[in-house]
């Protein structure tokens, strides 16, 4: 079987020749030897290298047939804007109960937008925990979107091969259990 450390070697030299190396964060990537196979996650400063990253990796594991060699690779976003955008849209083009927030996150070259509806439960949960009775619209709008921008960044930060692909995937929704536990892990302050 072939070892992490054998397969992190030649992920190195496959990059460094392509130019690629220091587009990986080595803080967050991982190389580690499991039972039966091997697991690579590879984090990146810059989605937009990620096809040729995944190019390099599935050649690295064609050269390798007959180990089993799980690659994960994703990026580093952060968030740039979040907005409101009014009522949310379901998918037979109906209104949803919810509020909807335009999302940009960025990787390097790569800006994605991403939706947020914050459904109706949720809402309701977070009126009931302000301080202030009679919180104006747009101060209301600023929590929610702190609420939001805190939320997706929960997701961004989640790695292995549970993580969020926000291109894949590029919506979220936040109900009262998400709100509950922002608040609960101390993700989020509800005041104002």
């Amino acid at each position: 079987m072939i070892a992490a450390l054998d397969v992190k070697r030649e992920f190195r030299e496959r990059l460094e020749a392509t130019g690629l190396w220091d587009s990986l964060d080595l803080t967050g990537s991982q190389f580690l030897d499991l039972s039966s196979q091997v697991f690579v996650e590879l984090v990146l400063f810059d989605a937009g290298v990620a096809n040729r990253v995944a190019d390099i990796a599935g050649d690295i594991r064609l050269s390798h047939p007959d180990e089993e060699i799980d690659v994960v690779i994703r990026a580093r976003w952060s968030v740039r804007s979040v907005h409101y955008a009014g009522a949310a849209v379901g998918l037979s083009g109906g209104v949803r109960m919810a509020d909807r927030y335009d999302v940009v996150i960025v990787s390097g070259s790569v800006s994605q937008r991403i939706i947020v509806d914050v459904t109706k439960d949720a809402i309701e949960q977070l009126e009931s925990r302000l301080k202030a009775p009679g919180v104006d619209p747009s101060t209301y709008r600023q929590i929610v979107a702190d609420l939001v921008r805190g939320y997706v960044e929960l997701h961004l930060s989640h790695g292995g091969t549970s993580y969020w692909d926000p291109v894949r995937f590029p919506s979220l929704d936040i109900n009262a259990a998400a709100v509950q536990y922002m608040i609960g892990h101390q993700l989020f302050k509800v005041g104002v």
